[in-house]
């Protein structure tokens, strides 16, 4: 059965002292910085766990966080070498799935098959861990993962930041079929958060624009036609497209 393990990470943290936490993300950034290249992904995501966790105790923080900041910068450059070094693709994958926020009691990345399964779609392979759980525990469980990612959405697209997306875009094309799905995975819960009420008024024009630039990458994918693709790489080309047009100034770009 499902478990609430990203609340229960962020409960642990919020346990600490704030000089212990910071400690702890000062020890991070420098492994951020000095680990090798395929490894930095999952700390970057570590990082944003850590300053979000952090963020909600101290206001001041959540407009500005050089963490935030090194952890994005990370994330974007490893999505760019997943075109050139195969070995970072693995970690890579695993990282954007984690910034999903869906994870079972034993630790396995429920982010794309979630979005799969609320989107009606079941394929014929055998799924190890049920993404189902009593009523109660899967609302709770909700609720806290759009908090999650809405909290992510605005740091991955805060001031209408390019890069990142403009490195998600590229690894559509990316002949890895794992890394594809992770990236439509991430832009379908990013643009779920951008459509959002709480999320509507804060964005700007040029963050919307930034997101738009995703479109003819995403209307590839549903057409199909590359060998790799398959039928889920649709559905969640769907889904993310359908969410975008939910965004009132941009119903334009997704015609």
């Amino acid at each position: 059965a499902n478990c609430r393990r990203r609340g229960m990470v962020e409960m642990f943290i919020r346990g600490l002292c704030t000089a212990l936490v910071t400690e702890t993300m000062d020890v991070l950034l420098q492994r951020l910085r000095s680990s090798p290249v395929e490894e930095r992904a999952l700390v970057a995501v570590l990082l944003l766990y850590f300053d979000r966790t952090l963020s909600l105790d101290e206001p001041d923080r959540r407009n500005s966080s050089v963490y935030r900041e090194e952890a994005v910068r990370i994330l974007t450059e490893s999505l760019r070498r997943c075109l050139i070094d195969e070995n970072v693709v693995p970690n890579t994958r695993k990282a954007l799935l984690m910034l999903g926020g869906h994870f079972s009691f034993s630790g396995d990345l429920l982010a794309e098959d979630r979005m799969l399964e609320q989107a009606g779609f079941a394929d014929d392979t055998p799924s190890s861990t049920p993404v189902t759980s009593d009523a109660t525990v899967q609302e709770t469980e909700a609720a806290e993962t759009e908090a999650w990612q809405e909290h992510v959405t605005a740091v991955l697209l805060g001031s209408g930041r390019r890069p990142f997306l403009a490195a998600l875009s590229g690894c559509l094309a990316s002949p890895d079929a794992g890394l594809v799905a992770a990236c439509l995975t991430t832009a379908g819960w990013l643009s779920r958060s951008l459509a959002s009420t709480r999320l509507r008024d804060t964005h700007t024009d040029m963050q919307l624009a930034a997101f738009s630039a995703l479109v003819p990458r995403l209307k590839r994918c549903l057409a199909g036609g590359a060998a790799h693709l398959q039928p889920r790489h649709r559905v969640l080309a769907a889904v993310t497209l359908h969410n975008f047009s939910k965004i009132p100034v941009q119903t334009a770009g997704c015609c």
